[in-house]
């Protein structure tokens, strides 16, 4: 049995930020920008049981 935790001070900042052109916006050269930000704070267990012979 493991007890594990993620992101443990619940950390919001952008895990990455990427910049491009929106084609779609109508404008010409409109900037628009795509963030990914990480999971919220996440802890659990994990166990595994073997049946048979070892």
């Amino acid at each position: 049995m493991t007890a594990w935790a993620r992101n443990l001070g619940n950390d919001r900042s952008p895990d990455s930020v990427v910049r491009f052109f929106d084609t779609n916006s109508g404008f010409l050269f409109t900037r628009a920008f795509q963030v990914h930000y990480p999971n919220g704070r996440q802890i659990g267990v994990t166990g595994s049981y073997k049946f048979g012979q070892y």
